[in-house]
């Protein structure tokens, strides 16, 4: 009988496709809508939405919300606000009216909200199957129900805004952070911008307050950036701040006249204080990158050996080269060769804000360590994904040319998918060429993937084949002879995923068995494409008893052979895959 095991690895395999290929993810969730496990579950629906928007494919995308909400499927407060306030947005636009909205609403409350007890039935919900430390594990209802009462509240206030309702946002966010207890600094920072927005700036400041008062989480960026706002208030405000109070009026002060003396001894007491925190704290940080370095290539410090200390006062500044990543992320905390992985990087929320933030197009640097390179190539795959069109197309380019990806098939690939979703096909195809003509090494997946996207090409343009061949062979006497440069002169961006705040690098074993998955799913793609079912039996076959490491689960290959087995009208069981 089907476990919650196998729901979390169908929920898995969606979220890759997602990444791989957003077309054949709707055909994967559309699948699931029927399926045994998902028959009470919300979660393909969702899905459906998330990516009907990103292929652009909006009437569908209010098609599946209708059908949802006629499904008798239930869902919590916080998804029926989700699904509602998507329809609402997009009857602006004519795609549904008001009054069908409300017809559906109704249905649902009269429906789905009444089968909460089969909500968990055969097993529970695809968002309470999660990993933790490894293992699969069901979240208790009572987590799941508080973490989204939190994203229940954000929904309303999302909608709210959207609709102009400032003064009945800003009571629901008071009520939030003063009645319910919750902290997220971007719940004030959401109260600051929309009492800024009725110029309400004594409530502005009073939220400020709270949060430099202890109410809130806080971060390096969020602290600038309530810094910031607290000086822009109090400038509105008239207030002095300590920036504005001048020379000439302090000298006509007669306080200050008195008290200089006594101040003057104590503001240099001050700064040397200061001078030295900052020292220790650069001095800290310069051990830390030295005891990692020993525990990475197991060396002994030498107990004979005089450390010379700095004539200086205070200690130098770390090197200029040292990026601001090592600040945020401590070398102590950093799992090396676990199962699996071969580094598993805690990232803080400081330097999850760094990264966030940060917009130098980093170059790769040898004089920094292993991690703190990785991190670097991490922040400019992390960052290309937040971008969207030209914008990303362009960025990617860029990171065509960065050493950090000089043997990375990771941007071009991106591009490739951004151009698909454009419908720039001309582009793509030039884009196509440059990989192949690139001397980057690719292995079977991404060749698979890269040919695969030639032929579909060839469906919107015409394509020179003995041009494309040219390539082709280019890449088979230059690329294919560069294997040994795949993760040089960091870990290819494929080998860098991450769970929660923590940045894991795939050990080569397990990235290979990976991309081999991903190979045979891209294989039968194609085949597929072309309507060669035999062809892919013998695929799926071939892949059974060479790759035994890579197998997919057992629904992947029941469902395949379904396919195959109605177009072939054959028999196929999954032990004929066994030789």
């Amino acid at each position: 009988m089907p476990s919650y095991i196998d729901k979390y690895n169908i929920k898995r395999e969606g979220l890759d496709l997602e990444k791989e290929d957003p077309e054949e993810a709707i055909k994967f969730y559309k699948d699931l809508l029927n399926d045994e496990l998902f028959v009470n579950d919300y979660y393909p629906y969702r899905r459906l939405v998330l990516m009907y928007k990103k292929t652009k494919k909006y009437n569908k995308k209010v098609n599946v919300i209708r059908c949802f909400f006629k499904s008798g499927i239930y869902c919590n407060r916080h998804n029926y606000l989700w699904f509602r306030n998507k329809l609402r947005k997009y009857s602006e636009k004519g795609l549904i009216t008001n009054e069908e909205i409300e017809e559906l609403t109704d249905y649902f409350k009269n429906h789905g909200c009444n089968n909460k007890d089969k909500s968990n039935i055969p097993v529970p919900i695809a968002d309470r199957i999660i990993k933790k430390r490894g293992e699969i594990i069901i979240d208790s209802e009572e987590r799941y129900d508080r973490r989204h009462r939190a994203y229940e509240f954000e929904e309303e206030g999302r909608e709210l805004k959207r609709t102009g309702k400032i003064h009945e946002f800003i009571k629901l966010y008071n009520h939030m952070i003063d009645d319910l207890g919750f902290r997220s600094y971007s719940y004030f920072q959401a109260l600051c911008i929309a009492y800024r927005q009725i110029g309400d700036l004594d409530n502005e400041l009073r939220i400020i307050d709270k949060y430099f008062n202890g109410e809130s989480t806080r971060t390096k960026i969020s602290n600038n950036w309530f810094e910031k706002r607290e000086k822009e208030v109090l400038n509105y405000l008239g207030v002095e701040t300590e920036d504005e109070i001048t020379v000439d009026k302090l000298f006509n002060d007669d306080k200050f006249i008195e008290d200089i003396s006594e101040n003057a001894k104590l503001h240099d007491e001050i700064n040397i204080l200061k001078k030295q925190i900052v020292a220790l704290e650069e001095r800290i940080t310069k051990l830390e990158r030295k005891n990692y370095k020993r525990k990475k290539h197991n060396i002994s410090p030498n107990k004979n050996e005089i450390v010379k200390e700095p004539e200086d006062e205070f200690i130098n500044h770390i090197d200029e080269t040292i990026s601001e990543t090592s600040n945020y992320y401590h070398p102590q905390d950093v799992k090396v060769n676990t199962k699996g992985y071969d580094y598993e990087i805690p990232i803080s929320l400081e330097l999850e804000d760094v990264l966030k933030n940060e917009t130098e197009l980093f170059e790769y640097d040898e004089s920094l360590d292993e991690v703190e390179n990785i991190l670097r190539k991490y922040s400019l795959k992390k960052r290309g994904l937040s971008l969207r069109g030209e914008k990303a197309v362009s960025y990617f380019k860029d990171l065509t040319k960065n050493s950090y990806f000089e043997n990375d098939w990771y941007p071009y690939r991106q591009i490739t998918i951004k151009y698909n979703q454009m419908g720039e096909y001309e582009s793509n195809l030039n884009n196509i060429k440059e990989m192949f003509l690139s001397g980057v090494y690719l292995n079977n997946h991404q060749y698979i993937w890269f040919t695969n996207n030639l032929r579909k090409l060839s469906s919107h343009i015409q394509l020179d084949e003995s041009e494309v061949n040219g390539w082709i062979e280019y890449y088979n006497m230059n690329g294919a002879k560069n294997k040994d440069k795949i993760h040089k002169p960091i870990v290819n961006a494929d080998r860098m995923t991450t769970k929660g705040l923590v940045l894991k690098i795939f050990t080569e074993k397990h990235f290979d068995v990976k991309q081999t998955r991903y190979e045979l799913r891209e294989t039968c793609r194609m085949l597929e494409s072309i309507g060669n079912y035999q062809r892919e039996f013998d695929v799926i076959k071939e892949y059974y008893n060479t790759y035994p490491d890579c197998r997919m689960n057992k629904r992947w290959y029941n469902d395949k052979l379904n396919k195959i087995n109605g177009q072939l009208n054959s028999s196929y069981t999954i032990d004929d895959l066994k030789s």
